[in-house]
């Protein structure tokens, strides 16, 4: 009986406030910057925005020369051949 409860503490008990940030860890360094950082991250959604724009570049590009190679014959359109 004695045994039964001893196991009912928690393994990751969280008595002490302290928070302990590691060096090479990727979590730690994101929840530094979190703290530290309070107003809007500008420079990450920045460069998301410029990411979103290049992905869609290629493709709007593509669009017009697709519909010039139809339109002109150079692709048969006809499925069946």
């Amino acid at each position: 009986m004695a045994d039964e409860n001893s196991n009912t503490e928690a393994l990751l008990s969280k008595s002490t406030n302290e928070v302990v940030y590691y060096k090479d860890c990727p979590g730690c360094i994101n929840d530094l910057r979190k703290e530290t950082n309070i107003e809007a991250p500008h420079k990450e959604l920045f460069f998301i925005w410029i990411v979103a724009l290049c992905v869609g570049l290629p493709i709007s590009s593509l669009y017009p020369y697709l519909y010039f190679l139809v339109s002109k014959g150079f692709i048969d359109t006809n499925l069946k051949s």
